[in-house]
């Protein structure tokens, strides 16, 4: 029996259904998925209708084809990865007898620096935003947005873990939200209990019968684009360099690397430590200026 690229498809994205991936995870891979489709379908019709086909040396070429269009490694990196998962869940629930990617070597990646939000810099938006409250200027929207940067900082989370916060999940007593990690996972963030207590007040004013945590001002769930234009409107970066903000200051401020790792929901600790490369990175840099021989 065939196994078309559809079906194929079909029955990675109910598998992770059943796993629990965010709804945005699996609009991103669907999205990777119809570029490979369409690549295939062109350039090896006989392979698009029966996966069994596809060959090491056709990832390859697929492979090849990105670099042709100039891709960055990043994003090439991105879709080899999305494909090994794929053609390994087919492998491993024998719908292939043997999986075409597993002697692919990933793409190398050049490191890149990482970009974040300066405390101070981050604390003096919040200060304005709140002395803006009482000038009157769209006040519910600016509002909503000094808790959506707020929270976001103390809590170190993901735009999809913010978005998709349930209120019933949220202890405002101990400040603790329980929350769905990246892979469908569950997981822990904590406000501090000033942000929690001022919270709480805002919200059930201005929501009293609400379900998500933060709502568009057309009063839906927000979505990824709304919640990242907050961070791009008052840092001209998005969302995630707040995270990678969180995790700088807790290192900075000693906070080991194993606590950072959990606090954060990274599951392997080399993830944590490029935070910790750019802060011994600043220190050298800061001793090379200011030290007594300098």
């Amino acid at each position: 029996m065939r196994l078309t690229f559809e079906n194929a498809t079909e029955k990675y994205k109910a598998s992770i259904m059943r796993r629990g991936f965010a709804v945005q995870t699996i609009i991103n891979k669907e999205a990777y998925f119809i570029v490979f489709g369409s690549w295939l379908s062109q350039r090896y019709p006989e392979c698009f209708q029966d996966l069994r086909a596809v060959t090491c040396d056709i990832i390859n070429e697929f492979v090849d084809s990105l670099f042709l269009k100039a891709l960055q490694p990043s994003t090439i990196q991105i879709y080899l990865s999305n494909l090994k998962v794929f053609f390994s869940y087919l492998y491993k629930n024998d719908f292939l007898s043997a999986d075409p990617t597993r002697k692919i070597d990933n793409i190398r990646v050049p490191k890149k620096e990482i970009v974040y939000n300066l405390h101070e810099t981050i604390m003096k938006v919040l200060n304005e935003m709140f002395l803006n409250f009482y000038k009157g200027q769209n006040y519910d929207l600016t509002l909503r947005n000094y808790f959506i940067i707020r929270c976001a900082y103390t809590t170190g989370w993901r735009a999809s873990e913010a978005r998709n916060c349930l209120v019933e999940n949220i202890n405002w007593e101990t400040g603790e939200i329980k929350i769905i990690r990246k892979g469908g996972k569950d997981g822990y963030v904590y406000l501090d209990l000033e942000t929690a207590s001022r919270m709480k007040q805002w919200y059930f004013s201005k929501y009293p019968n609400g379900k998500y945590l933060f709502y568009s001002s057309e009063g839906k769930k927000i979505g990824y684009t709304g919640y990242n234009r907050v961070f791009l409107k008052y840092f001209g970066l998005p969302s995630h360099r707040m995270r990678a903000s969180f995790a700088t200051y807790m290192i900075s401020n000693d906070v080991g690397i194993k606590d950072v790792a959990d606090l954060m929901g990274h599951e392997s600790l080399s993830s944590t430590m490029r935070y910790a490369a750019r802060v011994k990175s600043r220190i050298i840099g800061i001793h090379r200026a200011k030290n007594p021989f300098s």
